[in-house]
């Protein structure tokens, strides 16, 4: 059973009955179905989706394109369609020493459920004019490091080692939430979880058609990466509200943007 069913306003699935009973509502009156063709040895693979919250069939929600350099995320592919074009696009791309081509970057939209949240207060932000820009400059920086670039790896680990120095010491008298503002991190043994602190940019409240539970959408941009997150609002402590923060455990996912 999946716990993040309830993210989603399905709270009451507690055990394998209910949760066919809500597989069978799908199979009757899908939104959308999709088959995908047979490709050689390859098993037949099929999809039916429907939608029980606004913007939720895939939830990917307004559809950010997410550009990432130098940095690699693991999420839950949300559409069967884009596994077999990836599979399509190796097959016919394979070269004839049995090498397969790798695949470029593409854009993907982000999205995320979660089952715990806060909402806090936004802070105060001082940004001088040349710092702005600043996590485009670093984005670089971690690209060029991971290619072995020795000088970008200096300057990264210096940085680091100033930036720790700078949090050692104001941690003194503040609180760790006063001083980051903004984070995106791994969480636990699973690939596809990260913890986010992030600006909310946008908030709306929607029911679920089937249970009548009160469902938070949510876009948020958690340190440069703009993605929308949905929760129960059981599972969310605090008002959320544009300009305030949300920090939790998310489940990502995502598909590639259109």
């Amino acid at each position: 059973m999946h716990d993040y069913l309830r993210a989603i306003g399905f709270s009451s699935i507690h055990n394998k009955k209910d949760m066919e009973h809500l597989v069978q509502l799908v199979l009757a009156r899908p939104d959308s179905e999709f088959d995908a063709p047979r490709c050689g040895q390859m098993a037949a693979f099929g999809e039916k989706t429907r939608e029980f919250l606004p913007h939720t069939e895939d939830y990917t929600g307004v559809g950010y394109d997410v550009t990432s350099y130098g940095v690699s995320l693991v999420f839950h592919m949300n559409r069967l369609r884009d596994y077999t074009d990836s599979i399509a696009f190796l097959r016919e791309n394979q070269s004839r020493d049995g090498e397969t081509v790798v695949m470029e970057h593409l854009p993907i939209a982000l999205s995320a459920l979660s089952i715990s949240g806060t909402v806090l207060l936004p802070l105060e932000r001082r940004q001088k004019k040349e710092d702005v820009g600043g996590g485009d400059e670093r984005s670089r920086m971690i690209a060029a490091a991971r290619r072995g670039d020795q000088s970008a790896i200096e300057n990264l680990t210096l940085e680091d080692i100033d930036m720790y120095a700078l949090i050692s010491k104001r941690l003194k008298n503040e609180d760790i939430f006063e001083i980051v503002d903004t984070s995106f991190m791994p969480y636990g043994i699973s690939c596809d979880h990260y913890s986010i602190l992030g600006d909310i940019l946008s908030c709306q409240e929607c029911i679920n058609q089937i249970t009548g539970e009160s469902v938070y959408q949510m876009t948020v941009n958690a340190n440069g990466v703009v993605l929308d997150v949905c929760i129960n609002s059981t599972d969310l402590l605090g008002e959320p509200a544009e300009g305030r923060r949300f920090r939790g455990i998310v489940w990502l996912q995502g598909c590639r943007a259109f």
